[in-house]
């Protein structure tokens, strides 16, 4: 009950999110209502281990890339160019896999796809997509409890975004 009333408060702050990035939502609200109607009605999904691959790859570039930035401790502007485009792909592919797949259960991607999905989310992804995707993910938390850890994360790093203490209201 407290996920959703938590998920509930970062919607209404949706405003003070869109100050903070100039980025949009690659969901539709209609697509997030078929999304979270999927997650209720419990339609079993089959492990799909191209979807896990998928998913692991687009994590592990993501960390490789930083990992180089880092080490290197380069500030050019062409590594964060290279981040950028980075995001962004990762962006567009897990905005496909979303409207294709819907959020990755660990019956569908596995419990490290679903880590992968979440990793791509929060250091991918735009603030909107990730306080959309809110009510999906409280919805597969309440059918797969393994992912509570990870939306964790998320749920702080939207509240931190919007302005907000972190663990205030938990």
């Amino acid at each position: 009950m407290k996920c959703v009333l938590l998920a509930v408060v970062l919607l209404a702050c949706g405003s003070i999110g869109s100050t903070a990035t100039n980025a949009q939502s690659c969901v539709t609200p209609e697509e997030v209502k078929q999304m979270a109607a999927r997650v209720e009605s419990g339609t079993n999904a089959k492990y799909d281990k191209k979807l896990n691959e998928e998913l692991l790859k687009m994590a592990q570039n993501h960390r490789e890339l930083l990992q180089q930035i880092v080490a290197e401790d380069q500030k050019k502007k062409s590594d964060q160019d290279k981040l950028r485009k980075l995001n962004e792909k990762n962006t567009t592919k897990l905005c496909e896999i979303l409207k294709k797949n819907g959020w990755p259960s660990t019956a569908l991607a596995g419990q490290m796809g679903v880590l992968a999905a979440f990793h791509t989310l929060k250091n991918s992804a735009p603030y909107e997509l990730q306080r959309d995707l809110l009510p999906v993910i409280v919805g597969v938390i309440k059918k797969d409890p393994t992912q509570k850890p990870e939306f964790a994360g998320l749920y702080d790093r939207l509240r931190v975004t919007a302005g907000m203490n972190p663990r205030s209201a938990m």
